[in-house]
């Protein structure tokens, strides 16, 4: 075997389908969308607690994603049902598991950080069993390949972007997703800061630079249109060469006590 199919061969032996309860009856969306606005806060953490123990809705919530026809054909639609998949699989995740410090404490066969979390458990869209790797990888990064994605899906760590507190719309994704990006762009401890001179930014526009546009001054010019608060800032770093650096990813568990803690310069 090649050895890419032999990663790929170890990698479904080692991989986990997650249990999930019974498909609901009926549609929970509403059920768990008013549990999202009851544990997550305003600016985007979550209160692992209080959906520890308030979890119905977000349980019977990924067990309707697992029906026939719950990934619709309307590429709209489809697009939104996979972001609120990822965000639940990975809030159902952490709870699966015990609630750890970190998602990349979560003990894998493979030995890289995050593994046994992204990798090696496996959740069921419609049918079809996909890990949290392949979900964003592959259908949402792969398929459908919008930048603004990257503000919209949240690996509970102290510095994914903000969790939203609703759902993904179709009728209003577009809204929606300018929305997050902006809350990104605004947000100096999750987003990007100036430090001695440079602008510092997230890393995930450094692991992902494939996926975002390419602009003459820069992230600063990517994301000086979407903020509102610090837009300023961005502006004048646009027209200076926007000198760019990244921060340290915080992987700790997006508790409301992690707000604030600036994360250090890679």
């Amino acid at each position: 075997m090649r050895p890419a199919l032999l990663v790929l061969a170890a990698l479904a032996a080692c991989q986990t389908a997650v249990p999930i309860p019974a498909v609901p009856q009926s549609d929970p969306s509403p059920a768990y969308e008013a549990l999202l606005h009851r544990v997550v806060t305003e600016d985007g953490y979550v209160d692992w607690d209080a959906l520890q123990a308030d979890r119905a809705a977000l349980d019977a919530y990924v067990a309707w994603l697992s029906r026939p026809g719950a990934l619709p054909d309307d590429p709209v639609a489809a697009h939104a049902t996979w972001l609120n998949a990822y965000n639940a699989w990975t809030l159902f995740g952490v709870l699966d598991t015990g609630v750890p410090g970190s998602v990349q404490d979560v003990p894998g066969w493979i030995p890289q950080p995050g593994s046994g979390f992204f990798l090696e458990r496996t959740w069921d869209l419609g049918g079809d069993r996909v890990s949290l790797y392949v979900a964003e990888h592959t259908h949402i990064r792969g398929g459908i390949a919008d930048w603004r994605d990257h503000a919209a899906l949240n690996c509970a760590s102290a510095s994914c972007p903000p969790l939203r507190r609703e759902l993904y719309d179709p009728t209003r994704l577009d809204a929606q997703l300018d929305d997050q990006v902006r809350r990104w762009a605004d947000d100096p401890v999750r987003g990007w800061r100036t430090d001695g001179g440079a602008f510092v930014f997230t890393p995930i526009f450094s692991w992902f630079a494939e996926d975002f546009p390419t602009t003459d001054g820069g992230l600063c010019a990517l994301l000086a249109p979407h903020a509102v608060i610090r837009r300023g800032e961005l502006e004048r770093g646009a027209r200076e060469g926007c000198p760019t650096e990244f921060f340290a990813y915080d992987w700790r568990l997006n508790h409301p006590h992690v707000r604030g803690a600036v994360p250090p310069r890679e």
